[in-house]
């Protein structure tokens, strides 16, 4: 990880900022702690911040997921955007100044491919959960020469151990619906410069099939997954920005084991399927 990013990052508990101690070569922070007033708050591990104790990644599942050949064909796919409007968002993050965000990345990686590829010394932050898959991410970047200047953070979207204020956009594809609702939106309002951006592509239930089910097991499934079942637009409105641009491209029916949803609408005879939402949305200045 790069020192410039550390005056980024914050105790969550008082908003404090960090202090790394341990191995670096220059600027480069490898392998240390994160301290906030001498009390430890995380860790820098082969290069990634550690500010999140779980890790849901194997090193087993990561080696039969996150093979070479695997991120060099995920690298190749997102690089060749197809639809205007994933490719239009990676243009736009590519030529903006100051850090962006990608949250949630998983092994796809978002939206780091495309804008990379465009734009190779672009300050990006590329977050998850996991420790281990962000350090797979992290030497098949290297390997390749691919990037200049990006960190890779384990922590949780929902509560950033960032700075109010310290990035200038936030990106994720499948990131808002997957995590959840409100609370990660609310983080990301948080962690916005004002005139900031998010760009996000997420599955959304098709509204036509949804309206099928009845009202009861709707309510209930919003509440859980406002996100995945109402669209991204109108939770970040609702946090306070302002939606520049909506869109859908047409999606698939939705399998058995993706959110335990189309289970639950089996025995209403519903099948369900998803479509992908685009949203561009401005932090107020």
């Amino acid at each position: 990880m790069d020192a410039s990013y550390l005056p980024l990052f914050c105790d969550r508990d008082t908003g404090g900022g960090l202090e790394f101690v341990g191995a670096r070569e220059g600027d480069e922070l490898l392998d240390g702690t994160l301290l906030a007033e001498g009390r430890e708050v995380g860790e820098v591990v082969e290069g990634v911040a550690c500010l999140w104790p779980h890790d849901n990644w194997s090193e087993d599942d990561l080696a039969r997921t996150m093979t070479s050949d695997w991120l060099t064909r995920k690298w190749q796919d997102k690089v060749a955007y197809a639809d205007p409007a994933a490719a239009s968002f990676c243009e736009e993050l590519a030529g903006l100044d100051g850090v962006i965000l990608e949250i949630a990345a998983g092994p796809g990686g978002g939206n780091l491919q495309g804008l990379l590829h465009r734009n190779p010394g672009a300050r990006l932050m590329v977050n998850d959960t996991s420790t281990r898959l962000l350090q797979r991410w992290r030497r098949f970047l290297l390997e390749g020469k691919l990037a200049e200047r990006v960190c890779f953070a384990a922590f949780d979207a929902r509560s950033m151990a960032l700075r109010d204020e310290s990035v200038s956009a936030v990106s994720g594809v499948a990131a808002f619906s997957n995590i959840g609702g409100p609370d990660v939106v609310d983080e990301a309002f948080r962690v916005l410069r004002p005139g900031g951006a998010v760009y996000t592509r997420d599955m959304v239930v098709d509204p036509d099939d949804w309206a099928r089910l009845p009202a009861g097991f709707r309510e209930r499934e919003e509440a859980r997954a406002p996100g995945f079942t109402r669209g991204t637009a109108g939770l970040l409105a609702h946090a306070g920005f302002r939606i520049v641009y909506e869109g859908s491209i047409p999606g698939r029916p939705l399998t058995a084991d993706e959110d335990g949803i189309q289970e639950k609408a089996d025995p209403y005879g519903v099948t369900l399927h998803v479509r992908f939402g685009d949203v561009k949305a401005w932090k107020p200045a």
